[in-house]
């Protein structure tokens, strides 16, 4: 016998909707730790390869070390070696010097001796001339003999003067003292060319042993970014795992357990109310919850603290929601987990947000997330240090540190364009192979990493980095540029995230509709000049996408089901 009335029966099936709306409410919180705890592994990993690149580096630089000091030795032992060698043969020669000197010293005595010898002898001749003219007159004779003697000692003291002047030379001294100075200076040359190129080797380690400094230093660099990034990921991880975990507490209380099982249920975004669903929410309390990322420089972001938020997201969400005739009250997330929102909110009793409006682009990684039609085309562009004339394409990127946004996307660009990295380095078609790629979460760094030095370029969409670029106001204005072309092979696009649920189908229409109607307006052309130069023309959208994303038409599939599921007439 059934006992079961049709109020009862109608109150079982509202439990039963309470319970797989809770139960798809657990399996979201432990889908986004589980997201975080991927997430958390690849930086773990990317940790892990950075501390290997960093013990071999060290491994390296001692290695250098010991080959400059065994350099600086051996130039020191050879240098000492060849002033040796020049300071022996400089002592030779010199000793060679000294005995020639002694030698000339004796002859010149031997010849002054002989001269005293011819002095003494015409001083007899004198004398004897003198006697002899004492005799003068008729013994004439005696002077002939004399004046005969005279002549002979004249010519021999000729020749003896020619002998002396001869033994007196000193132009073979002089010649041996040029040949001492000349190889002397060639001895030194090549003493200063040997010390050259010691010194030059000794350079050439000192220079890389700099390289490996300032990759350790690079290494280090990477390694904080990725800890930070691995600390936030696992904060979220836990907070959700957590959630999850009070939650079940809540549910074990039984005297409690179906009223805490109802107010579970209506928050966590998977209920439906076909009489009440998520435009209906947003008209009756005219606030439209919209999550945006608040370090998007150019897209959502503040230019000092205190200041309101603006950017060309911002812009395209005041003139939705002005549109629409409600406020727009706009929510404050990290972008790569921003579309968790529409699911949990950021904590336990929080309501989810309505919409993600912050730079999304479809893709299949974000689950359970339907997109509008596209509200904004742009370039995807390689960005460097001002003057960093290294970097002019993607070929120039061998060997480089890459930073980009933690984006799915964005790591299909860049694939598609022919880098590759760890993750993918043995896919065809490789252009240039990067020492990193960084993948950033956290928005306020992208920018400051450039300048930093701790990535040699960044690859992001236009917007984010324009306004950084060219504004004067800006803190990175003049130290970061942006090189012409789009790295991506079509126009990069966003499209506004909503939660794929029969709940959403009504608001993510008006969403399309304003987007339609906002492209013929001059002020969607003044906020697209503004934040990113010029329009940029395209057609791509969500359709195009692998992985058979949800828009409008299946989410209107899906209401329709459902209102026909429940019994209640379908509303435009």
């Amino acid at each position: 016998m059934n006992n079961y009335s049709p109020a009862s029966k109608t109150e079982d099936k509202d439990v039963e909707r309470e319970i797989l709306a809770m139960s798809a409410h657990m399996h979201k919180l432990v889908s986004h730790a589980q997201s975080a705890g991927a997430l958390q592994q690849y930086f773990m990993s990317e940790i892990d390869r950075r501390a290997t690149n960093l013990k071999k580096g060290l491994v390296e630089i001692d290695e250098e070390m010991v080959r400059s000091k065994s350099s600086v030795n051996s130039a020191q032992q050879k240098a000492q070696s060849e002033i040796n060698d020049v300071a022996d043969g400089i002592n030779s020669r010199l000793a060679a010097l000294q005995n020639t000197l002694t030698q000339k010293n004796q002859d010149t005595a031997n010849v002054l001796a002989s001269i005293g010898d011819i002095g003494k002898a015409v001083k007899m001749l004198a004398l004897n001339a003198t006697i002899e003219a004492q005799r003068a007159g008729a013994q004439g004779k005696g002077f002939a003999v004399v004046a005969h003697e005279v002549r002979a000692l004249s010519q021999t003291t000729m020749e003896q003067v020619k002998n002396a002047a001869e033994l007196i030379d000193l132009n073979e001294v002089n010649q041996v003292l040029e040949d001492i100075i000349q190889q002397t200076q060639e001895t030194l040359k090549g003493l200063q060319s040997n010390i050259d190129a010691a010194l030059i080797k000794l350079d050439q380690n000192i220079e890389t042993t700099i390289a490996h400094q300032r990759s350790i230093d690079q290494n280090n660099q990477v390694i904080f970014e990725m800890l930070a990034n691995g600390q936030q990921a696992q904060k979220r991880a836990m907070d959700k795992i957590g959630w999850v975990y009070d939650d079940l507490g809540r549910l074990s209380k039984s005297e409690q357990a179906k009223q805490n099982l109802s107010e579970i249920a209506q928050k966590s975004a998977i209920w439906f109310d076909p009489e009440n669903d998520m435009l209906d929410r947003v008209m009756r309390d005219k606030k439209l919850r919209v999550v945006v990322e608040p370090s998007f420089v150019g897209l959502s972001f503040r230019q000092a603290i205190g200041q309101p938020l603006e950017g060309l997201d911002i812009d395209y969400i005041k003139a939705f929601a002005k549109w629409l005739g409600v406020e727009a009250v706009i929510e404050e997330h990290p972008w790569d987990v921003a579309t968790e929102l529409l699911y949990s909110g950021r904590k336990p009793n929080e309501e989810p947000v309505n919409l993600v409006w912050t730079a999304l682009p479809p893709s299949a990684d974000f689950q359970d997330v339907a997109f509008s039609e596209t509200y904004t085309y742009l370039d995807f562009v390689l960005c460097r240090r001002t003057g960093d004339t290294r970097i002019e394409s993607i070929a120039d990127l061998e060997n480089k540190v890459v930073g980009i946004i933690n984006d799915p996307g964005a790591f299909q660009v860049l694939e598609e364009a022919g880098l590759r990295w760890s993750e993918n380095e043995n896919k065809p078609g490789q252009i240039a192979h990067l020492a990193n790629l960084i993948p950033y979460s956290d928005q306020s760094r992208i920018h400051d990493c450039l300048v930093e030095g701790t990535v040699d370029a960044f690859a992001v969409d236009l917007p984010i980095y324009y306004w950084a670029a060219t504004n004067p106001k800006s803190p990175w204005y003049g130290k970061i540029e942006i090189l012409p072309g789009n790295i991506a092979s079509a126009p990069y696009y966003y499209s506004v995230g909503i939660k794929a649920q029969p709940d959403s189908y009504r608001l993510l229409a008006k969403v399309n509709e304003f987007i339609q109607w906002y492209k013929t307006t001059e002020a969607r052309e003044e906020t697209e000049v503004k934040w990113q130069g010029t329009p940029v023309q395209g057609d791509i959208s969500y359709r195009d996408e692998e992985g058979d994303l949800v828009g409008e038409e299946k989410l209107k599939d899906l209401y329709e089901k459902a209102c026909h599921h429940l019994g209640v007439a379908t509303r435009t």
